[in-house]
């Protein structure tokens, strides 16, 4: 039985397309399949959504570290 479960996964692994290397065809892409609406947003500018958008991007892309693209975060303010 485990072993089926994993070649599920694997199957469902292999339809999602590597994450594209550049913003513009990651929000081609989501258009085509019209999910880019439904995305937290793109590129990520509030540090409280990046674990929503980077699990959300998971769905459909594969990777194992976001490129530099997808964020657009303003520098931590150092503690005073």
């Amino acid at each position: 039985m485990g072993g089926s479960l994993k070649i599920e996964v694997e199957e469902e692994e292999e339809t999602k397309p590597k994450l594209p290397e550049s913003l513009e065809e990651v929000k081609k892409y989501l258009e085509e399949l019209e999910v880019y609406g439904e995305l937290a947003e793109l590129p990520i500018t509030n540090q409280n959504k990046i674990k929503d958008t980077i699990a959300q991007l998971h769905k459909f892309f594969i990777f194992k570290k976001a490129l530099d693209f997808v964020f657009d975060l303003l520098p931590f303010l150092e503690a005073t």
